[in-house]
């Protein structure tokens, strides 16, 4: 027989919050609710007034005993329950639903380098691959994505930014990601063009960058040059994406081409290279152009 503890999983999908949500049954929170109305009662008073069938009128009460939502009268027979204020109720039940949710979070944490390793030990095939996305959101989404997976190597190269991003908000987002992986022991090249390089230094001369914490531009190696034409990252030497502009507004990126083919990375490489050999090396955003 159901007693209503289906709804004692979360359900924030934006219906009304119950007591369901902190961890009692439907029966309980009946039960709880028509005793806050009663003010003190008997169980089989709250039974006719909150509709919970007599014969689980008690494990409704004894679960509410549990959870320190109700208090009993000694000595009275049959038994007078009164509820617990509802601040006093909301407040524990919360306090042991977040212990919970925490404790499930740290399991889950705890899995994840179990799951990893057994996924690693999947032999994948490096075979060519590519997938494309369209418009600026997406874009950025797919980057990040693709950077979050580098092992050994990510090399940047840009010699533009689309007019469609606010730079003060993108910028933070992607050196954030570069931050991750550099914490992954990554190595990291960054290529620019000398408008783009102004256009950052004005919006993040400051060196703020995560969170508006300074950031240490120097973790990174990072060059400018004028002999740029596109946007593209390498990663570990095997994958490529490679910003699409619209031909319409070529200010405006219109999509990202994503490539896993070490030859066409290669040929990409090649070409990073010679501009990187003759770019400016830039150690501090607020660093100006040599005339």
């Amino acid at each position: 027989m159901a007693d209503g503890r289906e709804g004692t999983e979360s359900r924030i999908d934006g219906e009304d919050a119950t007591l369901r949500d902190l961890g009692l049954s439907s029966y309980e929170e009946r039960a709880y609710r028509a005793l806050l109305a009663l003010g003190s009662a008997t169980a089989s008073e709250i039974s006719e007034a909150s509709g919970v069938p007599t014969g689980r009128i008690y494990d409704a009460l004894g679960g509410l005993t549990s959870h320190g939502a109700v208090r009993t009268q000694d000595g009275s027979h049959p038994t007078v329950y009164a509820a617990v204020e509802p601040e006093v109720v909301v407040d524990r039940l919360l306090e042991v639903r977040t212990r919970e949710l925490r404790d499930r979070l740290e399991r889950y944490k705890a899995q994840r380098a179990e799951l990893l390793a057994d996924l690693r030990e999947i032999e994948v095939p490096e075979d060519e691959f590519w997938t494309a996305v369209m418009g600026p959101e997406e874009s950025m989404e797919l980057l990040l994505e693709r950077i979050d997976t580098a092992e050994s190597s990510v090399t940047l190269v840009a010699d533009t930014v689309s007019s469609q991003f606010e730079l003060d908000e993108l910028g933070p987002r992607i050196l954030e990601t570069l931050f991750g992986a550099y914490r992954r022991e990554v190595d990291i090249s960054i290529l620019l063009s000398e408008s783009v390089f102004a256009q950052i230094s004005r919006e993040l001369g400051r060196g703020d960058g995560l969170d508006h914490r300074p950031f240490d531009w120097s973790l990174f190696e990072l060059r400018a040059s004028d002999d740029l034409h596109g946007n593209f990252t390498l990663i570990d030497d095997a994958e490529i994406c490679i910003a699409i502009p619209n031909p319409a507004a070529p200010d405006d990126l219109f999509g990202m081409v994503n490539f896993r083919d070490r030859h066409f990375a290669a040929r990409a490489d090649a070409t990073f290279e010679r501009a990187w050999e003759d770019a400016r090396r830039i150690t501090s955003l607020s660093e100006p152009r040599e005339e």
